[in-house]
């Protein structure tokens, strides 16, 4: 029995057949047909889950995003804490993208014994790619943080988990295949971390961590830098850091957040293929910074955000001729938070 069978085994709120589906979409992680054909068998099984699967596997299309924002929030609200069962008791926030859980936002435990508690439903944590820290929770001591955090990370049903960040964590026994990392604070444990697992192509720091990481021999081998800074910032970072192939600059380490939305979360990422991509909302960023962006920059992809946000970006970028492409229009819908962190 593979590792995604056996993370689903024994699951009572699958039918044999949708289990079955389930499992191929684990095996299957980025790849949308196998979604498809779930959708269509949860549905037929009238399971609300099929229809918000449909809904986020939809194209962008302009006209029909208001209204699947609003379902898909809509679905959201009213299914959330049955879909993630006791995970809501040690997460105050959560993502679902393609119909499936991929961010989990942890909170201060009132019950540390809750973090080991046998009856997570191992479905969700088979599709969880990304388990953000606990933020906050000054009354809480770090090591009690860390332990907590520790004991996600290293559950062995998160076969699909790619993200993390490493904090004081040290070494790690995870069962998915890491890509990316959030190294800030004392960064000796994380960089002596990256060294040792070569699947790590992406890390999230600080314009002060950077200054100590690239000096490391295995940055040659980082393919994605996410910087915690102003685009300004990054901007005049990207030429200096030819090795890397796609600079993303957004406010904060995490890759993303479990809020519907914030007014300060905008976000660029550069790529050597001359595109760009913006994320986030956008409606109080100076747009002057999208007219100076880097010549070999010929194209704008635009997700998760606003048809107001897409019209304005068109009209600030259009004197320059750069194309503006749409990579979807229902935001972060899929995105939920019950509970603050602290």
């Amino acid at each position: 029995m593979g590792a995604a069978a056996a993370v689903l085994a024994g699951d009572a709120l699958l039918s044999e057949r949708t289990a079955e589906l389930w499992r191929e979409c684990v095996a299957r992680l980025d790849d949308d047909d196998p979604r498809q054909v779930l959708a269509d068998a949860l549905q037929a099984e009238s399971d609300p889950r099929g229809e918000l699967m449909m809904l986020q596997l939809m194209p962008a299309d302009p006209e029909s995003a208001p209204a699947r924002r609003a379902r898909i929030r809509e679905l959201m609200k009213q299914y959330y804490r049955v879909w993630l069962g006791p995970l809501c008791d040690i997460a105050c926030g959560a993502s679902f993208e393609r119909g499936m859980l991929t961010r989990l936002e942890l909170r201060v435990p009132t019950d540390r014994e809750r973090w080991r508690e046998p009856d997570y439903h191992d479905k969700e944590l088979a599709t969880l790619e990304e388990v953000l820290p606990i933020s906050g929770g000054w009354m809480v001591e770090q090591e009690v943080r860390g332990e907590c955090y520790r004991a996600i990370v290293e559950d062995p049903r998160l076969v699909s988990l790619r993200r993390i960040a490493l904090g004081e964590l040290g070494p790690l026994e995870t069962s998915g295949e890491l890509q990316h990392v959030v190294i800030d604070g004392n960064l000796a444990p994380g960089c002596r971390f990256v060294a040792t697992h070569p699947s790590i192509t992406s890390i999230a720091t600080t314009p002060a961590g950077l200054s100590e990481i690239r000096l490391h021999p295995w940055f040659p081998r980082i393919e994605t830098l996410v910087l915690a800074t102003t685009i300004r910032r990054g901007l005049e970072l990207w030429g200096e850091l030819p090795t890397i192939r796609h600079l993303v600059i957004q406010p904060g380490t995490a890759y993303d957040s479990c809020e519907l939305r914030t007014p300060h979360d905008a976000r660029l990422e550069l790529r050597r293929d001359g595109t760009a991509r913006v994320a986030g909302e956008w409606m109080l960023q100076p747009l002057d910074l999208l007219t100076v962006l880097p010549a070999e920059i010929r194209r704008i992809e635009i997700e998760d955000t606003s048809e107001r946000i897409v019209d304005r970006i068109s009209r600030a970028v259009a004197p320059r001729g750069i194309e503006v492409a749409l990579r979807g229009l229902i935001g972060r819908a899929g995105n939920i938070r019950w509970a603050t962190p602290t």
